[in-house]
């Protein structure tokens, strides 16, 4: 079906999700065939069709490189609050799937990246630690699988923080912006080990197979 214009195909993948429409994968073949002949409205009208029914990483991945590409148009103003708010809507979504990972470490990635960008101000840098701080605590606080890495890279920068604590005052964090550490410290074993059991229980199963949603008419 790729290989045809998209214009063509566009019946065929309709009449494939109205028997399908959870088929998450299957959308993110028709949203790629549409930005591959750079139909960015198409596109973007597929993403509001299918993202809040198809909680899918792979397709939310593919949703935030979307944003990502139109934002590098904006301003660096305009791009950091419209990618701020397409993590978040992610997140609120998704965020507690048990393979998401790729989603939160993309997030924590943006926003280390934004700070050393864009802060002018030790206020700037406080507030964007404060963000950070939390969005650690959130991901933490979730059973997500193999989320090692991150929780390295969680306690270099706690203690980076925690270092500038010797710096004069007016450079220093407020005091919140690590708030929650020693309890992360205690909860993440835990939660980790309940990520791992999800794991366990979901691995093998083929979280791509087609489906149809149950209506009133299979109930009977």
């Amino acid at each position: 079906l790729q290989s045809k214009k998209v214009e063509d195909a566009r019946s065929t993948y309709e009449m494939f999700f109205q028997a399908f429409p959870t088929a998450s994968r299957h959308w993110k073949m028709w949203i790629e065939h549409e930005l591959a002949e750079n139909n960015e409205f198409e596109a973007q009208n597929l993403f509001d069709r299918c993202l809040r029914t198809n909680l899918h990483v792979d397709l939310w991945n593919t949703y935030l490189r979307f944003v990502g590409e139109l934002m590098r148009r904006r301003s660096p103003k305009e791009e950091n609050e419209e990618m701020v708010k397409a993590f978040e809507f992610a997140l609120e979504n998704i965020g507690y799937d048990v393979y998401s990972v790729s989603i939160w470490g993309k997030y924590i990635e943006y926003l280390r990246r934004r700070m050393k960008e864009t802060v002018t101000s030790q206020y700037e840098e406080d507030e964007r630690n404060r963000t950070l701080s939390r969005t650690f605590e959130r991901l933490f606080s979730l059973p997500i699988f193999d989320a090692d890495k991150l929780w390295s890279e969680y306690i270099a920068w706690r203690d980076e923080q925690r270092h500038k604590t010797g710096l004069p005052s007016s450079h220093r964090m407020r005091p919140d912006a690590t708030a929650g550490s020693i309890k992360l410290e205690e909860i993440y074993p835990r939660v980790r080990a309940l990520a791992r059991d999800r794991h366990a229980r979901y691995e093998g199963l083929n979280r791509n197979m087609l489906c149809v949603p149950r209506t009133k008419a299979t109930e009977d």
